[in-house]
């Protein structure tokens, strides 16, 4: 990861996908913007996968909604996911979304972080779907929830309607 930055006219969004068993060190490690290269980071090497991600959701109430990963229904998504579902043990996800260099694959910064537990799959046809449920889904009722208030954030708009001036 580039600590300078250097980006000349172009830049470009990607994520990285590290998917370990729950108390291990990750097992899959993909990302899914240099189709023909690979990214060292945090000591892995990611893969290229086409992948896309639903991103985080979360309403006026704090409550997270589960995201997606939705992968085409290929011979090394098969594998990954028998292994993630044939079996006893919990997985996690960590999605790491990025600012990238197209022209230098050495040179990003990671935006945001997002790590969940899988907690379904499915497929229909061509594409293969994984939910990742909100790190706070398996203690439900034993997590206090948070309202999002003008004493905690400041003001808060209530109206979609904005006008620059």
């Amino acid at each position: 990861m580039s600590t300078g930055f250097e980006f000349d006219d172009n830049i470009a969004y990607g994520c990285l996908l590290s998917i370990s068993e729950k108390g291990a060190g990750p097992r899959y490690t993909l990302q899914n913007f240099f189709s023909n290269d690979n990214i060292d980071h945090n000591g892995g090497v990611y893969g290229f996968a086409p992948f896309g991600w639903s991103g985080v959701t979360v309403n006026r109430n704090g409550d997270n909604e589960s995201t997606r990963l939705i992968f085409p229904n290929n011979a090394l998504v098969q594998t990954i996911v028998s292994n993630i579902f044939n079996g006893t043990s919990q997985w996690l996800a960590k999605v790491e979304t990025a600012l990238l260099n197209p022209d230098n694959r050495l040179d990003y910064r990671i935006l945001t972080e997002y790590v969940g537990m899988i907690v379904s799959g499915s497929h229909a046809g061509p594409t293969i779907e994984v939910e990742i449920g909100s790190i706070l889904d398996a203690v439900g009722a034993d997590v206090p929830r948070r309202r999002i208030t003008e004493d905690l954030f400041g003001p808060i708009p209530t109206t979609a309607n904005v006008r620059l001036q």
